[in-house]
């Protein structure tokens, strides 16, 4: 074999692992997003995807695969939007998220915000997905209960969303 073609085997082989790589991110994320929104009974018109760095746009539909972008520091990263309302005309409320989540050690490490630790999903555990499911929906519950006391001091929000 020529130094040329190890170049072009090496490179091959990298583009291969890269691939694989991205496989199972994506395999992650949809299974994490499918859960999320089965879980939460979330109905599609009440969540929107949107890649991080490029303006959001409210109310378009685009696919999970289409809006997660590889950054520079290893990270896959997506945002995502969820409006709750009191009913179909009345008022609601839009909460923006941004995700950043790699594989480590055989795990996916997930960041909700930009000041989140993270918190590693094992891809092969229910209760692992089971369990983050269920600390999203109590922090969200927790902080929608509070915006309708305006009495009180204002809590920071959990897992660092915005309100649109």
């Amino acid at each position: 074999m020529s130094r040329f073609e190890e170049l072009c085997a090496a490179f091959k082989a990298s583009q291969d692992e890269l691939s694989d790589y991205q496989r199972r991110s994506l395999d992650f994320a949809e299974k994490l997003f499918t859960g999320l929104w089965e879980y939460l009974q979330i109905p599609r018109k009440n969540y929107h995807y949107f890649s991080l760095g490029e303006e959001r746009k409210p109310g378009a539909y685009f696919s999970l695969a289409g809006v997660v972008k590889l950054g520079n520091d290893g990270y896959w990263n997506l945002g995502f939007d969820v409006t709750v309302h009191e009913g179909e005309t009345l008022s609601s409320l839009t909460m923006i998220f941004e995700v950043r989540f790699k594989q480590e050690d055989g795990k996916s490490l997930l960041r909700i915000g930009s000041e989140d630790s993270g918190r590693k999903i094992d891809p092969h555990s229910d209760s692992d997905f089971e369990e983050f499911y269920e600390f999203f929906f109590t922090a969200i519950r927790e902080y929608i209960e509070t915006i309708g006391r305006p009495w009180e001091a204002e809590k920071p929000r959990p897992l660092g969303f915005k309100v649109a």
